[in-house]
């Protein structure tokens, strides 16, 4: 493993241990993780390692097997990934700068640029809403010393999860998609829901229009029960989300808005699924389907990846290739997976 770590397991930025959203919880050795005495840096559970600890790995493999567990890799040390995972990867913001990737303590410093996060923040001065990379967040009632920055998204880890079935969307018991909830500090947030999702079994390491994950949409209310995956990330980037500036629609790109069933974009309702430019479904139960759906949003990770990307804004395409009517390689993907129109 990179990143000085020991190669063991912990909780944190994903699914460890685990085969997949339907599989069993963790069947390894209990030293697989934890040690008896004291801990990497003194963490709660006796843990070996930390977050970033096990989720790096010197080589480009980005699944690694360690006896019975499949580990993801969201942060390649040695070079590039030799294959995307949904979210990303954290290479390009240590290599080629703040713009590549989210700043996440215990993998890069703060954003040179920016003092607080793209798109605005949902307050709370000196909180992870404005950066992730601090080592200290404060929440109403006090403040949290963190070992990593993966705990203010990865809020809900939970590696010794029960089973449940393959497709079956996750919930609280099992620690949400992709464990993702705001952490409950001092009681703050405790009874809030977290990211509603089902993920594949391997990351999206080999994606294709049948397998993939399945993102939960917006239903467009200020409930704040509501579990989608753009409602998460508005918690830092709120401008950025459905709520602020319906009125003008041009202000930015539309976020949790159904994609029109009219003009160019019919052709897109009907369409196989495109795993590089995911969409939310607004069932998770009924809405499995492996097309776009009417009713289907674009959503936050249609365009961007979570932990990075080798494109500025850790976008999921060359966006500097998408010119109106020269799409060349770019037909039918990106921009031009929903403006059809505009590609050839």
């Amino acid at each position: 493993m990179g990143g000085g770590w020991a190669a063991a397991l912990l909780f944190g930025v994903g699914m460890l241990l685990l085969a997949g959203d339907g599989a069993a919880g963790v069947g390894n050795s209990c030293f697989d993780c934890h040690t008896m005495h004291h801990s990497e840096s003194g963490s709660t559970m006796l843990l070996i390692s930390g977050c970033v600890g096990c989720h790096s790995h010197e080589g480009p493999e980005t699944v690694v097997e360690m006896g019975a567990a499949r580990i993801p890799i969201v942060y390649n040390t040695g070079g590039p990934p030799d294959a995307m995972l949904a979210g990303g990867n954290f290479h390009w913001v240590v290599t080629m700068g703040d713009q590549y990737g989210h700043n996440v303590l215990g993998v890069s410093g703060p954003d040179q640029y920016l003092a607080t996060a793209p798109g605005g923040s949902a307050g709370c001065a000196n909180s992870c809403h404005q950066s992730l990379a601090l080592a200290e967040v404060h929440v109403p009632g006090g403040s949290l010393a963190l070992d990593d920055g993966c705990q203010s998204c990865h809020g809900s880890v939970k590696h010794h999860r029960p089973e449940r079935p393959p497709g079956t969307p996750a919930d609280a018991e099992t620690g949400w998609y992709r464990f993702l909830k705001a952490p409950a500090l001092h009681g703050f947030a405790a009874n809030k829901p977290g990211v509603g999702g089902i993920g594949v079994a391997d990351w999206e390491r080999h994606a294709d229009s049948d397998h993939h994950n399945i993102y939960l949409a917006d239903d467009g209310s200020n409930n704040p029960t509501q579990r989608s995956l753009s409602r998460f990330c508005s918690g830092c980037h709120q401008n950025f989300h459905t709520q602020v500036g319906r009125a003008t629609p041009w202000l930015r790109h539309p976020t949790n808005y159904a994609i029109p069933d009219r003009g160019e974009f019919a052709a897109v309702i009907g369409a196989a699924y495109n795993p590089q430019v995911p969409v939310a479904k607004p069932d998770l139960y009924s809405h499995q389907s492996e097309v776009v759906e009417a009713g289907d949003q674009v959503a936050c990770v249609s365009c961007h990846r979570a932990h990075g990307s080798p494109y500025p804004d850790m976008l999921r395409w060359d966006y500097s290739q998408m010119r109106a009517h020269q799409g060349g390689e770019a037909v039918g993907n990106g921009c031009f997976f929903c403006h059809t129109a505009k590609d050839a």
